[in-house]
C-alpha cells in the first residue's frame, strides 16, 4: 500500500542507497600513513605492480652497466614515488592516488646506473615496498683484447638446435656435431677435447652481424672401443645440451672347420662332386697335396668303384 504522506518513498529509498554506495570509500591495498606529513588520512596508498607489467633491460657499454626498468601502470593515478637507490637490488615505492584520474595504461620508466661490474653473470632484482617483483639475469662481457678481438658473452644453444651423428667402423667411433647458430655472431669458440663427454665454449660476439641461421660443425675422433653401448654427451659451459647413444657391434662369428663329407654328400644327382672328391682323397692320403699326383692306383680304383664313376 502506498504511503499517502510519501507517495514516492520507494524511488527515494533507491536513490539514497545508490548515493551511499557511491560515497563509500573504495578499499585500497594497505592504506599507509604519509611519512612526510604524518597524515593518517593521506590521499594515497601502497600499490604492488604485477610482475607481467614490469620489463627490465640491461646494457653494458664502455665497461659501465645500466638497468632500464619500465612499469606499465594501469592508470594515471599509479605512480612510482621513489625508485630507490641504484644497485643489483632496488626497492621502489609504488603508490596509487585516491582521486580523479584516467583509466589508461601509463608507462613509468627509470634507469639505474649499476657502475663498473667485472665480467661475469649477475642478477638484477626490482622490488616494491620490500617485496621482490621481478628478477633479470644478465652477463657482463669481458673487454676487447689488445689484438682487436670484439667483446663477447656466453651463449647457450637450445637443445633442438644441436644434432649429433655417431659413425662407427671396425670398433672406431667419430661424432659429428652440428650447432645451428641463430646469427652470424653466434660462434663456437672452443669445441673442447674429444671424448665421450665434451665441453664446448659457445659465445656471442657483440658487434655487427647477420640474423641468419648459421651451421657450426665439428667432428670428434672418439677412438677405438670394445663392443658395447655408449653415450656421447655434448656440453656448453658445463651444462648438458644434447646426448646421443650409440653401439659398437661385436665381431661377426667366424665359419667353423669344413666338415668331412660323407659318401652320401659326395654324390649329387648320381655324380661325384669333383671338389669334395679331391678333398677326401687328400685327407685319406690318396693324393699328394704338393704335387697333386695320386698315390696307389689300386686304392683309387677301389674308391671309384665304391662311390660310382665321376662326372
Amino acid at each position: 500500500m502506498r504511503n499517502p504522506l510519501f507517495p514516492h518513498s520507494g524511488w527515494l529509498g533507491c536513490i539514497v542507497a545508490l548515493f551511499v554506495l557511491i560515497s563509500a570509500p573504495v578499499p585500497h591495498l594497505a592504506a599507509e600513513r604519509d611519512p612526510a606529513t604524518g597524515d593518517a588520512n593521506a590521499e594515497w596508498s601502497r600499490w604492488l605492480p604485477d610482475p607481467d607489467t614490469v620489463t627490465i633491460r640491461t646494457v653494458t657499454r664502455e665497461g659501465r652497466t645500466r638497468a632500464h626498468v619500465t612499469v606499465m601502470a594501469p592508470s594515471s593515478n599509479h605512480h612510482i614515488r621513489d625508485w630507490g637507490r641504484p644497485g643489483l637490488r632496488v626497492d621502489a615505492k609504488s603508490i596509487v592516488y585516491h582521486g580523479p584520474g584516467l583509466p589508461v595504461v601509463t608507462p613509468r620508466e627509470h634507469t639505474y646506473d649499476l657502475g663498473h661490474l667485472r665480467p661475469g653473470d649477475y642478477r638484477f632484482t626490482f622490488a616494491c615496498w620490500g617485496k621482490d617483483i621481478k628478477t633479470h639475469r644478465f652477463h657482463v662481457p669481458r673487454p676487447p683484447d689488445d689484438d682487436g678481438e670484439p667483446a663477447w658473452s656466453r651463449w647457450l644453444p637450445r637443445r633442438d638446435a644441436v644434432t649429433i651423428r655417431v659413425e662407427t667402423r671396425d670398433g672406431h667411433a667419430r661424432a659429428h656435431v652440428t650447432v645451428m647458430a641463430p646469427s652470424s655472431n653466434h660462434k663456437v669458440r672452443d669445441w673442447g677435447r674429444p671424448g665421450l663427454e665434451v665441453d664446448a665454449k659457445t659465445v656471442l660476439l657483440h658487434g655487427p652481424g647477420l640474423p641468419v641461421l648459421t651451421p657450426r660443425e665439428h667432428t670428434y675422433d672418439l677412438g677405438q672401443f670394445r663392443p658395447g653401448d655408449y653415450r656421447f654427451v655434448f656440453r656448453c659451459w658445463g651444462q648438458t645440451v644434447q646426448v646421443q647413444e650409440f653401439t659398437i657391434p661385436g665381431p661377426e662369428p667366424s665359419p667353423g672347420p669344413r666338415p668331412e663329407p660323407s659318401p652320401g654328400d659326395l654324390t649329387r644327382n648320381g655324380c661325384v662332386g669333383m671338389e669334395d672328391f679331391i678333398h677326401v682323397l687328400e685327407n685319406w692320403g690318396l693324393v699328394d697335396k704338393d704335387t697333386g699326383e695320386t698315390i696307389g692306383h689300386s686304392h683309387l680304383m677301389d674308391v671309384l668303384t665304391h662311390w660310382g664313376s665321376g662326372c
